[in-house]
């Protein structure tokens, strides 16, 4: 099932940023789309308390029941994102996150099963949660963090569900 395809406009969806200035930081990250690619780009900046950078789709809905996982095609810089899954399109709340270390130069799948997406809250995990639902996935992000700072670009073809 693909979710998001970046080199068809109308399945591209709609993302906006949620960065740390919403907690005073410093840090600016969004997505564009051109030529069929979507660009995670920005600065992480440890100015202020802040450290992370993300962007979050409009709601989605999706049931992924029968599915295993999420795959991205991606490329990027070295550097870890996160992708991250919510089971409601509340702002806040828990968050189902997986990493992920695109290599720079080629383009690669990246395969995530719903296995490895850990609850968290505010960056912390939240071994208390009930595990990731799969049936009712609201929102998916992208996120950098963990004291990467500098600039970041993580490119992105598609996200396919397998």
């Amino acid at each position: 099932m693909i979710l998001f395809d970046f080199s068809d406009a109308s399945r591209s969806g709609i993302w906006y940023p949620v960065n740390d200035v919403i907690m005073g930081g410093a840090s600016d990250g969004s997505l564009r789309i051109e030529s069929g690619i979507a660009r995670f780009w920005g600065t992480v900046s440890p100015r202020n308390n802040g450290g992370f950078a993300s962007v979050r789709s409009k709601p989605i809905n999706v049931d992924f029941s029968g599915y295993d996982g999420i795959t991205i095609n991606a490329r990027g810089d070295l550097k870890t994102y996160k992708v991250n899954l919510r089971t409601d399109d509340s702002f806040d709340g828990i968050v189902y996150q997986a990493r992920v270390q695109p290599g720079s130069g080629q383009w690669n799948d990246y395969r995530l099963p719903f296995s490895s997406f850990i609850p968290t809250f505010r960056g912390k995990i939240q071994a208390q949660a009930e595990p990731l639902h799969t049936s009712c996935i609201a929102t998916i992000g992208l996120m950098i963090s963990d004291k990467q700072f500098g600039d970041f670009c993580l490119e992105i073809r598609n996200i396919k569900a397998f």
